[in-house]
């Protein structure tokens, strides 16, 4: 049988290589951010990446629809506002659209 100390170490060694990969990640991450931090404000640009980034997903066809029916954001010109938005958009400064060059 043995005793708690060489337990202890033993679990210590099983969680120090379950842990190993997720910590180098971690700090891995952090250097590469810190890097591009640096980069960027020394140079202007961002640096070139580091590793290779799956590719994304290809775009849906068609554009996305909008907000769903009934959602707060969703504005149709044939309803009109109701009294409270009447209100709120009153509080509103009026728009301001800066000079076409």
């Amino acid at each position: 049988m043995r005793d708690a100390g060489s337990r202890a170490a033993i679990r210590c060694r099983v969680a120090g290589r379950l842990l190993r990969p997720l910590w180098h990640s971690l700090w891995r991450s952090l250097w590469e951010g810190l890097v591009a931090f640096g980069t960027l404000h020394a140079t202007g640009q961002l640096p070139p990446p580091v590793r290779s980034v799956r590719p994304m997903p290809p775009l849906p066809a068609s554009p996305l629809p909008g907000p769903p029916p009934g959602h707060p954001e969703r504005v149709r010109a044939d309803v009109p506002l109701t009294a409270e938005e009447r209100r709120l958009a009153a509080r509103l400064p009026p728009l301001v659209w800066p000079e076409d060059p």
